[in-house]
């Protein structure tokens, strides 16, 4: 049994976005967490390429919770601890699934995800802001933001994140996936990011 992620629902996973680049595969495990009815996959297709689940939890802050996230990457990497983030560029394939719990506008995300990376330099900061820049559009709570993240032919990252209403934004450039994934695998921007971190990373050390 096979479902194709849509972005507009308020449910983690459904079975109707078309474009999608993920596939989620086999049977769901169903919570209900903050009033929120989640559905989330073991495993995934992402460009074509096997992935699982390597762990999921809420992304929370002193404002509260503000999204729910699922994390998956290439089945044949195992990450090592004090490596995660070499481990991440070794995945051929990668995907982040945030479920909105706040309502965000553009500038708010974009502005967090920089935040993250820059306690992560050195990253492809010109290829980041032509990335982020597209980030224009504002998030309502209970939807749903895919990221995912592959190597390239020519020995770049593609980067390609789905938007509700069928939005996506793409780019390209050396390490960029790698260095998107910083935001909530490199080093923690703050303590909460810290314990997402290692619920991320769980199930694949």
């Amino acid at each position: 049994m096979k479902a194709i992620s849509h972005l507009a629902l308020v449910a983690l996973f459904s079975t109707n976005l078309l474009a999608s680049e993920v596939t989620f595969t086999g049977n769901p495990q169903e919570k209900t967490i903050e009033g929120q009815d989640l559905k989330i996959y073991d495993t995934a297709d992402v460009f074509q390429v096997a992935t699982k689940r390597s762990g999921d939890g809420m992304r929370s802050s002193f404002l509260g919770n503000s999204y729910y996230l699922v994390s998956y990457l290439d089945s044949a990497v195992t990450l090592e601890e004090g490596k995660v983030i070499e481990g991440v560029r070794a995945a051929k394939a990668k995907a982040l699934q945030l479920t909105m719990y706040m309502d965000m506008d553009g500038p708010t995300i974009r502005n967090a995800f920089l935040k993250a990376l820059n306690k992560n330099k050195p990253y492809n900061e010109e290829g980041m802001k032509a990335l982020l820049d597209q980030f224009t559009f504002d998030i309502d709570a209970g939807e749903v933001i895919l990221i995912t993240g592959r190597s390239t032919d020519n020995g770049e990252e593609e980067v390609v994140i789905e938007l509700p209403e069928g939005k996506i934004i793409k780019g390209q450039g050396k390490d960029l996936a790698t260095d998107l994934w910083k935001v909530w695998l490199g080093n923690p921007v703050d303590a909460q990011m810290g314990k997402l971190q290692k619920q991320l990373i769980g199930k694949v050390q």
